[in-house]
């Protein structure tokens, strides 16, 4: 399902069709596991963790893959969209947008993912949020690997890495918040310990993702993307 999400969120973008990309997010799997990584966290579950983890990264490679591979195979046999601009597509990027407003929207998606798992609601429809911050950027990642768009490259990877970052940020403090975490006082302890730490570290990679996208929507890193790609 993460393979077939990326390749029509690809096809999203080439087609400049929001119909589509809102289909690609739909169909993406991606609310699990986050939610169980951070679950995991508050916990002090190292084997959920570790498993949660693996499965966000092999999502990953697996979401990045396909849309590279479908944008590829589209360029090579010219089954091209009729009057496609690639710069103007690649404009459905959202790198360019104040970084500030990203870091709100994944923040929210995290923080109603895991109201969602504590509760009845529908978690379904959380899932939806957390794709709509992961899966267009990478249809887009696609495209700009096939053309060559470094900066579009760089722009969106970093998007889609700030976001989930995000979401797993906020769904750790707001889980931590409910009351999910160990009762007696040494494993809380403990629990308290590891769940700071990760805290920390997510926090810190947020901000230094944000500034780079500050930095590089007002155009000071075009010569640094230059010489990276």
């Amino acid at each position: 399902m993460t393979a077939i999400s990326a390749v029509v969120a690809t096809a999203g973008v080439m087609l400049e069709s929001t119909a589509v990309l809102v289909g690609s997010m739909v169909i993406a799997p991606l609310i699990g596991p986050p939610m169980a990584t951070s679950v995991a966290t508050v916990i002090d579950d190292g084997k959920l963790f570790a498993r949660s983890l693996k499965f966000q990264a092999i999502g990953g490679v697996v979401a990045i893959t396909s849309a590279v591979g479908f944008a590829l195979l589209i360029r090579s046999t010219n089954f091209i969209p009729t009057g496609l601009n690639v710069d103007r597509v690649l404009r459905l990027s959202n790198h360019t947008a104040p970084s500030f407003l990203l870091v709100v929207i994944a923040l929210s998606a995290g923080f109603a993912g895991a109201i969602s798992l504590s509760t009845s609601a529908t978690i379904g429809l959380v899932g939806v949020m957390i794709a709509a911050a992961v899966i267009p950027p990478l249809g887009v990642v696609g495209v700009g690997i096939a053309w060559g768009r470094p900066t579009a490259v760089l722009g969106s990877g970093a998007v889609v890495l700030l976001n989930i970052l995000s979401i797993n940020l906020a769904a750790i403090i707001c889980l931590w918040y409910l009351g999910y975490h160990p009762q007696s006082w040494s494993e809380l302890r403990k629990a308290r310990s590891t769940m700071l730490r990760r805290v920390i570290v997510l926090a810190t990679l947020v901000i230094v993702l944000a500034t780079f996208l500050a930095h590089l929507a007002t155009g000071t890193l075009d010569g640094l993307v230059g010489l990276l790609l």
